[in-house]
């Protein structure tokens, strides 16, 4: 979107063209191409950039912390 809007002002600067409106459907047009460009590889790596994701090459952690007490998850 922005792209289009400095694309159009240079048009304007360099000829003197219109600037054409922008309007709603525009922007959800062009956010909806934008996703449609979004790899899952893009969208995985930013998750696991937030190091929130469960590190799959340990065994996941089974026991649960309840005040000052270590429960294993498999007694309970």
């Amino acid at each position: 979107m922005c792209k289009d809007r400095i694309d159009a002002f240079d048009r304007f600067q360099e000829y003197g063209t219109e600037i054409p409106t922008l309007n709603i459907l525009n922007a959800i047009d062009w956010v909806a191409e934008s996703w449609r460009n979004v790899t899952e590889d893009v969208i995985y790596r930013c998750w696991e950039r937030t190091d929130i994701l469960p590190d799959y090459d340990e065994p996941p952690d089974n026991d649960i912390e309840i005040e000052d007490e270590i429960v294993q998850s498999n007694d309970r």
